[in-house]
């Protein structure tokens, strides 16, 4: 039997239609987990830890920005208070 074209050109995947019971013969990965599961979870290892570093990141900016902005505003408080005592 002929196989079955989608209609999407950009797509991949053609089922072969059989005559018995057999399953179609597919082309995409599906079936083929082993291939591609090392590479799977190498990739999910290496997007927890970037994402880790970025939430460390994250944090510790917003930890020296606070920081920064804590100390500037104690300056002001110190030189506002040296101004009313000297009124």
């Amino acid at each position: 039997m002929p196989a079955s074209e989608d209609t999407d050109p950009s797509s991949n995947h053609h089922d072969v239609e059989l005559a018995d019971d057999r399953q179609p013969v597919s082309s995409d990965l599906d079936d083929c987990g082993d291939l591609w599961n090392d590479d799977l979870e190498l990739y999910k290892r290496y997007t927890m830890k970037h994402q880790q570093q970025l939430d460390k990141w994250f944090e510790t900016s917003i930890i020296v920005r606070a920081l920064s902005f804590s100390l500037s505003f104690s300056l002001v408080l110190t030189k506002v208070s040296h101004r009313i005592r000297m009124l």
